[in-house]
């Protein structure tokens, strides 16, 4: 019984067991703040309708509305990833072309 008891108050139980989901994608938050910043509505006002709205916590937006400095960062990021992805994509494709017309000039040869 002392082990259950134990088990009520352990960190585990208190603090939801560890590391934090990610439920949302970031595009769903950055649409969010989008719209808390379009609007005309008082803040507390936007975020209780779109909560509902969205069927999200309030608590979850209000969140994502005082992290959208980092959020909008992260977006950043992540695109700049992508751009360097693809510029290097490009350039392999570049290479592997260049290359392949090259032996296909010597193989003629």
């Amino acid at each position: 019984e002392n082990g259950c008891e134990d088990d009520l108050y352990s960190p585990y139980r208190m603090y939801g067991g560890g590391r934090r989901r990610n439920v949302h994608t970031l595009d769903l938050k950055l649409h969010v703040i989008s719209r808390i910043e379009s609007s005309d509505l008082p803040l507390n006002t936007q975020i209780a309708y779109l909560a509902k709205e969205m069927d999200i916590p309030i608590g979850t937006l209000t969140t994502w509305w005082t992290q959208r400095l980092s959020l909008k960062e992260e977006s950043e990021r992540d695109l700049r990833k992508v751009q360097i992805t693809s510029a290097l994509e490009s350039d392999a494709k570049y290479v592997f072309i260049k290359n392949a017309k090259k032996k296909a000039k010597t193989s003629a040869a």
